[in-house]
C-alpha cells in the first residue's frame, strides 16, 4: 500500500512526533512518503529520522500553519500535482490546516482512501463565534470526502459527532503514545532546578513550576504567566520556567516584567532536550485553549511530574483529575494558581499524583498500540 503522510511542519513536538512514529514503525508492507512544509525547529531525533528517510520526503514550501489565501492555493495546487503523479493508495493528513488543504487535493487527485487526524479540534471554543461557524461548515463538507477520521479520545469523537462531522466510514479513536525510551533517558540529576544563566543547576531549596509549549495563541501561555504571578505571592521558594518559542514570546516577557516576575520566571526558548527540562519540574502546567490529547501532558506524567491543565478538548482523557493531576477551567489564572498551590503545599499529594501518573500513562498509552490500530484501519480503508 502506497501511503502519503501530510503535515504542515515537522518541527517542535506533538503531531510531528506522531507522524514520525508512523513513518518509522509502520511495517514493510506500507510504502510511506512524508509531505511537509518547511521546518525551523527540528529535534535531533527528527533530524536523524529525516536523514534516514531521505528520498521519501517531499517539501511543499507554501504548506504552512497560518492561513494565507495565496500560499494555501499554491500549496493546494502543488499537493494535487504530487498526489496525482504519485498515485497513492491512501493519504493521511495531520492537523487542521494540512487536513483541509491536503484532503481537498487528495479528493481532486482521485486518491482511493483519505484519512485525517485533527490532533485537536477547532470546531468550538478556540476561534471566535463567526470563525468557528465557518470552520464547522468547511469541516462538514470536506468530511463527506474523507473515509475515516482519527480522534485522539472519545471526547473528541463525541464533539465531532455532535457537530455533524460525518466521514464516509467511521470516526475511530486512535490514542497517541509517548516514546518511553526517550522518557527513561530524561531523568534529571537530584535536586535539579533552573535559573537565568544556567538552565539546570543543583539547588534543592527551590521548587519549579513550568510549562513547555509553542508560544502561540492556541496554547494561551499568558495564563501560565498570570497564574505564576499569583503563586509567587504565596511561595517565595518557587521559580517558574517557560520552555518554548513563538510569536508571543516578546509580549509574554513584557507581561512577566510588569507582574514583578523578573527574577522568578525564566524563558528558556526552544529546547532540544525538552523532556529533561520537564523532568526537572515539580508541577507541569498547560493552559491551552484547545487540544487533542497533548503529548506534553502524557510525557510529564510518564516522568512522574503531577500536572495542572485547562480542561479543553481531549485533556480530560489525558489526565485523571484528582489522581494524576488537576483540571481547571480555561482562561482562569486564579483557578490554575489555586491548583498549583494545592500541590506545592502538600508534598505527599504531589508525590502520590506523580507516581500515579507515571503508572497510568505507561499502562494506557503506547506507540506500539497506536501503530497497530492505525495499520488495522489502513487495511480496512484500503480494502474499501
Amino acid at each position: 500500500m502506497k501511503i502519503a503522510q501530510i503535515i504542515t511542519r515537522m518541527d517542535w513536538e506533538g503531531a510531528p512526533t506522531v507522524v514520525r512514529t508512523l513513518c518509522e514503525r509502520l511495517d514493510s508492507r506500507y510504502r510511506v512518503t512524508l509531505i511537509t512544509g518547511r521546518n525551523r525547529h527540528l529535534t535531533e531525533k527528527t533530524k536523524k529520522f529525516l536523514d534516514g528517510f531521505e528520498g521519501r520526503v517531499l517539501v511543499v514550501p507554501h504548506l504552512r500553519r497560518n492561513i494565507n489565501p495565496v500560499c494555501d492555493i499554491i500549496a493546494l495546487v502543488n499537493l494535487f500535482l504530487i498526489l496525482r503523479r504519485e498515485r497513492f493508495d491512501l493519504v493521511h493528513t495531520h492537523t487542521s490546516k494540512a487536513g483541509m488543504v491536503g484532503r481537498i487535493a487528495a479528493y481532486l487527485a482521485g486518491v482511493p482512501a483519505i484519512i485525517h487526524t485533527p490532533h485537536g479540534s477547532n470546531l468550538t471554543g478556540y476561534c471566535g463565534p463567526t470563525a468557528s461557524r465557518i470552520v464547522r461548515v468547511l469541516e462538514r463538507r470536506i468530511s463527506r470526502k474523507t473515509h475515516r477520521i482519527f480522534a485522539l479520545s472519545e471526547l473528541e469523537k463525541k464533539e465531532y459527532e455532535e457537530n455533524g462531522i460525518r466521514p464516509i466510514g467511521a470516526i475511530d479513536v486512535v490514542p497517541i503514545g509517548p516514546d518511553f525510551e526517550d522518557i527513561d533517558l530524561a531523568a534529571p540529576a537530584p535536586g535539579a532546578t533552573f535559573n537565568d544563566s544556567d538552565p539546570l543547576i543543583a539547588d534543592p531549596s527551590s521548587r519549579v513550576v513550568g510549562t513547555a509549549c509553542r508560544l502561540e495563541a492556541r496554547k494561551a501561555p499568558e495564563y501560565f504567566v498570570r497564574a505564576a504571578a499569583l503563586v509567587a505571592k504565596k511561595y517565595d521558594d518557587v521559580r517558574f520556567v517557560v520552555a518554548g518559542e513563538g510569536s508571543l514570546r516578546a509580549p509574554l516577557e513584557a507581561e512577566s516584567e510588569s507582574l514583578g516576575l523578573r527574577n522568578r520566571l525564566t524563558f528558556l526558548g526552544w529546547r532540544e532536550n525538552v523532556l529533561s527540562v520537564t523532568a526537572g519540574f515539580d508541577v507541569f502546567v498547560l493552559t491551552s485553549l484547545g487540544e487533542g490529547v497533548p503529548l506534553a501532558l502524557l510525557e510529564a506524567q510518564a516522568l512522574g511530574v503531577p500536572v495542572v491543565a485547562a480542561s479543553v478538548g481531549g485533556v480530560p482523557y489525558a489526565v485523571r483529575d484528582g489522581e494524576t493531576g488537576i483540571l481547571v477551567p480555561p482562561r482562569d489564572p486564579g483557578a490554575t494558581a489555586d491548583a498549583v498551590c494545592s500541590l506545592l503545599g502538600n508534598d505527599a499529594k504531589r508525590k502520590a499524583f506523580g507516581e500515579a501518573g507515571r503508572k497510568w500513562v505507561r499502562e494506557a498509552f503506547s506507540p506500539e498500540a497506536m501503530v497497530k490500530e492505525t495499520q488495522r484501519i489502513y487495511d480496512e480503508a484500503g480494502a474499501g
